[in-house]
């Protein structure tokens, strides 16, 4: 029993520490249903970050048309710092990745280790529905 409780308040204090922090919130007509693209973007010579959102939508037909929207947006919590992309928030730093090169072509890359995470979302608000890209940390 007093391990079950043990676990239950494990549990409910990893919950609360978890949090979020909206990076793009745009009207739903500008972003309709369908498949979205995010990742984190990185500017190695200025040293900041920011997030990007891309919708693909396909045209069905004989001649299928594909028609790409995106919209980025420079995060001012996300900054570089060295080699590690850093969130700054609540006077804490969280390490969201390392940069890195590619095996092949030595190419810059941003590898995560999986404490940022992006999350895209519908919501309905007061100024009507809305598409949102969240960070998950």
């Amino acid at each position: 029993m007093k391990s079950l409780i043990l676990v239950t308040c494990l549990f409910a204090s990893m919950a609360v520490s978890a949090g979020e922090l909206t990076v793009i919130d745009v009207p739903s007509l500008k972003m309709p249903f369908g498949h979205y693209d995010t990742k984190f973007e990185v500017n190695l010579k200025e040293g900041t970050a920011g997030v990007s959102v891309t919708h693909k939508k396909v045209r069905p037909g004989k001649h299928p048309r594909v028609r790409y929207t995106t919209f980025e947006e420079i995060v001012p919590e996300l900054s570089m710092v060295g080699d590690d992309l850093v969130l700054d928030i609540d006077g804490s730093s969280i390490i969201c990745g390392t940069m890195g090169v590619t095996n092949v072509f030595k190419l810059p890359v941003l590898k995560l280790n999986g404490n940022c995470l992006l999350k895209t979302q519908k919501v309905k608000t007061a100024k009507g529905r809305r598409f949102q890209v969240v960070v998950k940390y």
